[in-house]
């Protein structure tokens, strides 16, 4: 879509009605996209969740494990755990930054847009 808008920029043959088709395009792709967001309090409280599980896990198995619990086995499988858990916070963050930019690219071709079919050739 991004790539078709940008051709029609480049060559200035969008005309309005292909400006509307492909903003209503968008507009039918960002309310899929938005169902699948389950909103900012269910992010924000996996993130917490995840933070407070990372610190319980360093507190109680890393830094001051229980006697039964002081071997490398559980030292190793304490470790394992706390990687997973970062990784889920970067890709997390990286899922939220690659949809960022991309909403904002959208957002530059449609201004562009609007800006060809307002100015008179």
């Amino acid at each position: 879509m991004q790539y078709m808008i940008n051709d029609n920029i480049l060559e200035r043959k969008s005309c309005l009605s292909t400006l509307k088709d492909m903003h209503l395009k968008i507009i039918e792709c960002l309310n899929h996209v938005n169902r699948s967001i389950y909103g900012m309090p269910v992010i924000v409280g996996f993130i917490a969740g995840t933070i407070g599980e990372i610190i319980i896990l360093l507190y109680n198995s890393l830094l001051f494990p229980e006697d039964s619990i002081n071997d490398i086995y559980h030292i190793v499988l304490a470790s394992m755990g706390l990687l997973v858990k970062i990784a889920n916070l970067i890709v997390l963050y990286g899922i939220g930054h690659f949809t960022e930019q991309e909403i904002n690219r959208i957002s530059l071709v449609l201004y562009q847009l609007y800006v060809i079919e307002k100015t008179p050739e």
